[in-house]
């Protein structure tokens, strides 16, 4: 009964009502809309470089992380055979021979990053063979090389031309050798796709003069609610005195940061978004309750219980806010969803700022409930503080003095 009361005099002032809703709706519409674009942005950029190229979580030789040295590279067996069967069904460890090099083509230089791939198990994470644009994929032991398109563009190059490869060795070793392109690769990190030379890890071996050696065991993992358990077992089965075992945000620490302090900013923006919206609905709250004191004090004088009557405004109060909330989910719910299954692939200058940053030139959305929940959670704050007027002021009503007034 009390419910049905606050409804119907909600809808007294039908025009009042419907505005506060809209506004309300459009409010939330455009942070959940925000917040979900901010959102999908960020993850969409960590898992990129998480699950389609470091993987959730790496292995190293104990300070190999800091130094990048190919002289802490390790024997891959003595891992595998410490961790063999303890890990959690479908992850995968892909080992690599990672570097640094001078690539060369006619008169153009380059400085890449030199990874030696195990071909079967790095399809698995990231894909590679899946992304060639031209030519074909790696063979073992081929003495050749897939590398980035954007580093092709950089270097003039096509496939089937050659790249001279200068770098340093295991030991301070002369690293020198000429490989052919056999493809050119599109990956989802244009920042790879800028400086990657794939080889053979066999190929990567000879070129590095350290055969049976690698430098990185990169975790695939099928979901990262499997990390946990896979790094507790890492953890666990390794001897940490001899082994780094890291996760991505021990990998990627500067762009989780990054991330964070964007969402602050995007906090900040949707904290003012609320605060006005706040202001407006204080004022159609504050207008309700003035212009229905006459009545408040004859219904008082009447003998309603006063808790009965602030109970009939605290409602009234957080359906506006719920109402407008909920109505502002249901709007943005498609617009959502259409950007998460259907990117805007960006073109032209935009999508070259983007990828400036290193991020993926598309516009996505995380579709996640969390958002719309909070949204509709926000909003019922905001209406139950602001409810706090008329129940004050029923609970004080002078009855007299209001059927004066």
């Amino acid at each position: 009964m009390v419910f049905k009361l606050a409804w119907r005099n909600l809808w007294r002032n039908k025009r009042r009502t419907l505005i506060t809703i809209s506004a309300v709706a459009f409010a939330v519409l455009w942070s959940a809309v925000l917040q979900s674009i901010q959102t999908g942005t960020w993850d969409k950029m960590i898992d990129n470089m998480s699950r389609f190229y470091m993987g959730y979580a790496q292995v190293h030789s104990k300070g190999y992380w800091g130094e990048q040295s190919l002289d802490l590279g390790f024997e891959p067996n003595e891992v595998m055979s410490a961790v063999e069967g303890k890990l959690p069904e479908n992850v995968d460890m892909v080992p690599r021979l990672e570097s640094f090099a001078l690539a060369s083509y006619g008169l153009q230089t380059q400085g890449v990053l030199i990874m030696g791939i195990d071909l079967e198990e790095e399809n698995k994470l990231t894909g590679i063979g899946n992304k060639i644009t031209e030519g074909t994929f790696l063979k073992v032991a081929t003495s050749s090389v897939i590398i980035g398109d954007k580093l092709a563009e950089k270097l003039n190059m096509a496939v089937g031309d050659t790249l001279v490869l200068l770098s340093q060795g295991y030991h301070g070793q002369n690293a020198v050798g000429k490989y052919p392109v056999v493809g050119l690769v599109h990956l989802n990190s244009p920042d790879l796709n800028k400086r990657l030379v794939a080889l053979s890890l066999p190929d990567a071996q000879n070129f590095f003069g350290m055969p049976d050696l690698i430098t990185t065991y990169a975790i695939n993992l099928p979901s990262k609610k499997y990390l946990p358990q896979t790094m507790a077992v890492l953890k666990t089965q390794l001897d940490t005195s001899l082994y780094e075992v890291m996760d991505y945000n021990d990998l990627i620490p500067e762009l989780l940061e990054a991330a964070k302090l964007d969402q602050a900013s995007g906090s900040l923006i949707h904290f003012i978004l609320f605060l006005l919206i706040g202001f407006g609905l204080l004022g159609t709250i504050i207008m309700m309750t003035k212009e229905r004191s006459y009545e408040f004090g004859v219904l008082t004088a009447i003998g309603t219980e006063r808790l009965k009557l602030a109970g009939i405004l605290w409602i009234e109060s957080v359906l506006l806010g719920v109402v407008g909330a909920l109505a502002g989910i249901a709007l943005c719910l498609p617009i959502v969803y259409y950007l998460h299954s259907s990117p805007i692939q960006l073109t032209g200058n935009m999508a070259d700022q983007y990828e400036r940053f290193g991020m993926e030139a598309v516009i996505s959305t995380a579709f996640n409930p969390g958002i719309f929940i909070n949204q509709a959670i926000i909003m019922f704050v905001i209406s139950t503080v602001l409810s706090l007027y008329p129940v004050i002021k029923s609970l004080t009503l002078k009855p007299i003095e209001a059927m004066k007034s």
